[in-house]
């Protein structure tokens, strides 16, 4: 059995990280910053090196700054893996939710349309409507031009606001192409057209949040850093490029088999998500109806382990107050491509792992992350 690969059963979070420049590759650092819901949350700087940029989090989600337009437009978004479009908000954004917002008409490379089309996006917790814009983008120290993606007007609440109350102001979205709601070329497809990374792979290496250490984590555009992982990846082949999903083998708990996936379900990585969703383990973990666990029950928890190639992936039980589960029901799993449940491993199960992503030969490869560096 390859690589043994620890899992936090409590409901603890987030983190950032630095970066550096390696060859052929761009990384985008990710920086810890405490959660806070005021407007100053959206007052950072663009704070950027020739290849790096500073990422924060709010213990939830993983972001980033990027640019749009010339000059640079600056946004806090999500680097996400469960969808392809980027969005960010636009001049009819709701001023009161103090978000910033991207405006054509201070660009100089914005490309003109008389009659942009609309688009919306709906996530789980919330949906987002707006108008198709084309301009450059800047990630790191690459420039991707002509990239079109969506200004929003807003969020189609449904029952409150969302959006408002987050530390991140849009989504970048690095699933495939078939994923897009209009068919937009999605900006990882434009870095590769463009030549901007030599290698067609991307990797995400995401730290356990330190509030001593501002670093944890990064997204390397064009390779990978070898100080991020031990041992070798296992890869596994992409079965559906709409997200980066794949077949899991086997889920055994207490090493003992479950019956699930012995077929093989589908699974996909989601950095954007910050639950691990697998229904039938809560029970035998001692979850209560609203996830609650006992934390000084969390050392006898049994070991959950997946199947993926030819590894087992272990995760057990570790915290110390307010431990909650984050296997959680996927109730949002109502797309039109798949007719069984697709499981979802968020960003808890890929803060275990590093994680390459091989756009080239369609496959995504795990390795054991390293957790200082």
């Amino acid at each position: 059995m390859d690589g043994i690969i620890c899992f936090l059963l409590s409901m603890v979070i987030m983190l950032s990280s630095h970066g550096q420049h390696t060859k052929a590759a761009v990384r985008i650092s990710l920086k810890a910053k405490p959660l806070s819901l005021g407007n100053g949350i959206n007052s950072t700087t663009f704070e950027t090196s020739k290849n790096r940029i500073r990422l924060r989090n709010d213990q939830i989600y993983y972001y980033s700054d990027i640019g749009i337009g010339t000059p640079n437009q600056n946004f806090i978004v999500i680097f996400d893996t469960g969808s392809a479009d980027l969005w960010v908000p636009g001049t009819n954004w709701p001023r009161d939710e103090g978000l910033p917002t991207y405006d054509s008409g201070n660009s100089l490379t914005h490309i003109n349309n008389d009659n942009p089309e609309p688009a919306e996006i709906s996530y789980d917790l919330y949906k987002i409507a707006g108008l198709l814009n084309t301009d450059d983008v800047t990630v790191g120290d690459m420039i991707v031009k002509r990239q079109t993606f969506i200004a929003a007007d807003g969020e189609i609440k449904d029952g409150g606001g969302f959006l408002g109350l987050q530390a991140f102001d849009g989504i970048f979205g690095l699933a495939f192409q078939s994923n897009s709601v209009r068919n937009i070329v999605p900006v990882w497809y434009n870095m590769v057209a463009q030549d901007l990374v030599q290698d067609k792979v991307f990797s995400i290496w995401l730290k356990y949040y330190n509030p001593h250490d501002k670093d944890g984590g990064a997204i390397i555009f064009g390779g990978f850093d070898m100080a991020h992982f031990t041992g070798e990846h296992t890869y596994t082949p992409i079965t559906n490029k709409h997200y980066w999903e794949f077949k899991m083998e086997e889920v055994l708990i207490g090493g003992r088999r479950t019956g699930h996936c012995i077929e093989g379900c589908s699974v996909m990585p989601d950095s954007g998500t910050f639950d691990s969703i697998i229904k039938e383990i809560n029970e035998a973990i001692g979850a209560d109806g609203d996830g609650k666990v006992d934390c000084e029950m969390v050392p006898s928890m049994p070991e959950v382990s997946f199947t993926i190639g030819e590894r087992y992936i272990r995760f057990w039980g570790d915290g110390t107050e307010e431990c909650s589960s984050n296997f959680v029901a996927n109730a949002g799993d109502n797309d039109d491509y798949h007719e069984d449940n697709l499981w979802i491993l968020g960003v808890v199960f890929m803060r275990r792992v590093h994680t390459i992503f091989d756009f080239q030969n369609e496959r995504i490869g795990f390795a054991d992350a390293v957790q200082s560096g």
